[in-house]
């Protein structure tokens, strides 16, 4: 969910990790067709399509929007009809468990929070920033 920035990226990731179809979802149904129409640009060929929440299980689901935050407690997705084991991923940094997650990990989903995304990330970002780190330096 979520065709900003952070969502577009992650679409993107998701493609490049072999997704076999890519489902986006924003509020701002705009929004969604032209995260598509870039992904198609970017990515020929790729599976992606908009979905609604009704009527479709996914296996993964990635909330990229600022539902959570600020003691939102909405959920950006219904977890009534996940499939047993589907990874609910969160990118909210704080809090570090969402109403939404609390929620998925009680129901038995397996859960990704936002700071295990972020600790994730840290590698790339110190790369990116000060250069690769060479073996000895660590």
């Amino acid at each position: 969910m979520g065709a900003g920035g952070a969502g577009s990226a992650i679409a993107l990731a998701l493609i490049d990790a072999g997704a076999a179809r890519l489902a986006v979802h924003d509020l701002d149904a705009g929004r969604a067709e032209a995260l598509l129409a870039r992904l198609a640009r970017a990515r020929p060929g790729a599976a992606a399509m908009v979905a609604e929440p009704k009527g479709f299980a996914p296996r993964v689901v990635v909330n990229a929007t600022p539902v959570g935050m600020n003691g939102d407690a909405r959920h950006p997705w219904p977890l009534d009809g996940l499939a047993p084991g589907c990874l609910v991923a969160d990118i909210v940094p704080e809090p570090a468990e969402t109403p939404w997650l609390a929620e998925a990990r009680r129901r038995g989903h397996q859960v990704q929070t936002g700071p295990e995304m972020v600790a994730a990330q840290l590698p790339a970002v110190i790369a990116h920033l000060f250069g690769p780190v060479t073996e000895g330096e660590a």
